[in-house]
């Protein structure tokens, strides 16, 4: 069995306004090859108003291709909650982004303050995000 470790090591807020903030929290993760990957993981629901098909529409059509622009940026991968096993916590999705190293994460979080995304195409008014928490996890691979 592999042991893979991930830790959170900061929170950063994806905008400046304050009635609609989130978290991403960084999670550090070993590859293989000893390098270290970064991953920003955000939970979400859809703003009570919007529909899953245009809330869909809006974040293939305008939102993914904006995060296709952005430097260092590899994957993302999203999670639609299909039910909850434990707790009251709802959401409809987790996203993850991965990034190749800290240093990548950097590089991208500056040009994303450089070159903001206009509110129009922004997730503001479309998605409530969830997380704000800081954690230390420890992923256990019982692959081949």
């Amino acid at each position: 069995m592999t042991k893979k470790y991930a830790k959170v090591i900061n929170i950063y807020s994806y905008n400046n306004n304050t009635s609609i903030q989130h978290c991403i929290f960084v999670k550090l993760r070993q590859k293989q090859r000893g390098e270290k990957v970064v991953k920003a993981i955000l939970g979400y629901d859809i703003i009570p108003g919007m529909t899953v098909e245009e809330y869909e529409k809006w974040l293939q059509e305008i939102h993914v291709p904006d995060l296709r622009r952005i430097p260092g940026l590899k994957k993302i991968v999203f999670n639609t909650v299909k039910g909850i096993v434990m707790g009251d916590t709802t959401f409809y999705r987790i996203a993850e982004l991965h990034y190749e190293s800290m240093e990548a994460f950097e590089k991208s979080k500056k040009w994303r303050e450089e070159h903001p995304v206009p509110r129009e195409r922004s997730p503001q008014g479309k998605t409530d995000f969830k997380f704000y928490v800081i954690c230390e996890t420890e992923e256990l691979d019982f692959g081949e």
